[in-house]
């Protein structure tokens, strides 16, 4: 009974909620995308974000194109092995990564 309250109580919360006046951002150390996508994108709670950030992501720069969420559009950078930052977006917006070489 009581681990149903919680869940009820945590999916109650403003995470939850559609509300367009909310930005929703996750920030996640993957070490190694191609190892924990699935759990990525599988976690109920990450995919209602509207942003993810994925960190150290391990991935190749020929490699990001094969991990992509649908309903969110992807951008990589700073790939390699104990490198990389991967952000995938679903609200319209431009992204630029400053200071990054």
């Amino acid at each position: 009974m009581f681990e149903l309250q919680q869940k009820e109580e945590i999916t109650d919360s403003l995470w939850f909620k559609d509300k367009s006046d909310h930005l929703k951002v996750s920030f996640i150390n993957v070490q190694s995308l191609k190892s924990h996508f699935s759990n990525v994108t599988s976690d109920f709670t990450i995919m209602q974000s509207d942003l993810i950030f994925c960190l150290e992501t391990w991935l190749e720069k020929e490699e990001s194109e094969a991990y992509q969420i649908d309903g969110y559009k992807h951008k990589a950078i700073k790939n390699g092995r104990g490198k990389g930052v991967s952000l995938f977006h679903k609200v319209e917006c431009d992204v630029f990564f400053k200071g990054v070489n």
